[in-house]
């Protein structure tokens, strides 16, 4: 039991935060950086659907550099380790492409690391889900706002087969 109960604080001292290096910024100020960079996006997007009906190569770039940005920052969920970025599967390619995992041993069925739309119930008693954020979200958008995206009626779901502890 000692053995065992040494291993434990070992292992809780060796995952502890240490203290931020003195070079790096604040993480509030990068997320805040983030989050403009999200909100940029977005209007780039929102101004280009209104005025061509097709986002063009420069938004399309601002909104990878955003969604890689949120992703690795940890600034709207905890971030993915960057295996489980480069190895997501597209919603439009789910069950068309088998696994991109080169150590995969769940066979051909397998369908790796993946992101997957679905409806959000729009009646929270249905049993449906709803995130709080589309909840709030919906009443700021205007009426016509983000029609071609189904913006508030989509939900996304990461899922992750292969990760460091798959085995």
């Amino acid at each position: 039991m000692e053995t065992w109960l040494a291993r434990l604080l070992a292992q809780l001292h060796a995952s502890r935060p240490r203290q931020p290096k003195k070079d790096v910024p604040d993480i509030t100020v990068t997320w805040s950086w983030v989050e403009n960079l999200v909100n940029n996006a977005l209007d780039m997007i929102d101004s280009e659907m209104r005025s061509d009906g097709c986002i063009g190569y420069q938004t399309a770039s601002t909104v990878q550099h955003a969604l890689i940005a949120a992703f690795v920052t940890g600034c709207f969920c905890p971030p993915p380790r960057i295996h489980v970025l480069t190895s997501l599967i597209h919603p439009r390619h789910n069950g068309k492409i088998s696994c991109v995992d080169p150590d995969c041993l769940n066979g051909p069925e397998c369908m790796g690391n993946h992101i997957e739309i679905f409806t959000l119930s729009s009646n929270p008693s249905s049993g449906g889900t709803r995130t709080p954020m589309a909840e709030s979200s919906s009443s700021s958008i205007a009426p016509m706002a983000w029609e071609h995206f189904d913006y508030c009626t989509k939900g996304v779901k990461l899922t992750i087969i292969h990760h460091k502890n798959d085995r």
